[in-house]
């Protein structure tokens, strides 16, 4: 007779598993970093309006303050650009999709500099100067006002709550 191994019995296989590969290995952080954001950015593809639902800022900042600024440009950058690829939205906003990368480039290089408590602790306010940079870029590009104040006021959101809920696994991870 087989015995049905629970869902949560698995999970606590797996979850100590996984912890092992990111406290042991930078390379699968790096690599995780990158597709983690990538991923969460298909819902794009699927839905009439672009939101700002991307956590490729705090994977940026986090591989940058971990590993240095080149790592935390390409982690900031290739992140974006994959996730704009995946979504479909490359062709849509090619403009947007490169001040993105751009954007999220720069983020990885300067997050060497910001500690990352800051993150953690004034997550707010760092949201909300990352955002008010974005929104400047992107209005100076002649991006529509509508649009910018619906991918910063979702982006600021999709963050916090990415943050709040996954904080104890993105401690470990960095």
């Amino acid at each position: 007779m087989k015995k049905n191994i629970s869902f949560m019995s698995k999970f606590w296989i797996v979850i100590p598993i996984l912890l092992l590969f990111f406290i042991l290995n930078k390379h699968i952080i790096i690599i995780l970093s990158i597709l983690i954001p990538a991923i969460l950015m298909i819902h794009k593809r699927f839905v009439g309006l672009v939101l700002g639902i991307d956590v490729c800022i705090v994977f940026g900042i986090l591989s940058s303050n971990k590993f240095g600024p080149k790592i935390g440009a390409i982690v900031g950058g290739v992140s974006f650009l994959i996730g704009m690829i995946i979504s479909l939205e490359i062709s849509k906003s090619p403009i947007t999709t490169f001040y993105g990368t751009a954007f999220y480039m720069l983020m990885g290089i300067l997050g060497a500099i910001i500690p990352v408590s800051i993150l953690f602790n004034q997550t707010i306010l760092l949201l909300l100067i990352v955002n008010v940079l974005f929104f400047i870029g992107l209005k100076f590009l002649g991006a529509p006002f509508e649009f910018l104040v619906r991918y910063t006021f979702s982006n600021l959101l999709t963050n916090l709550i990415f943050i709040r809920i996954f904080e104890p696994l993105l401690k470990i991870m960095f």
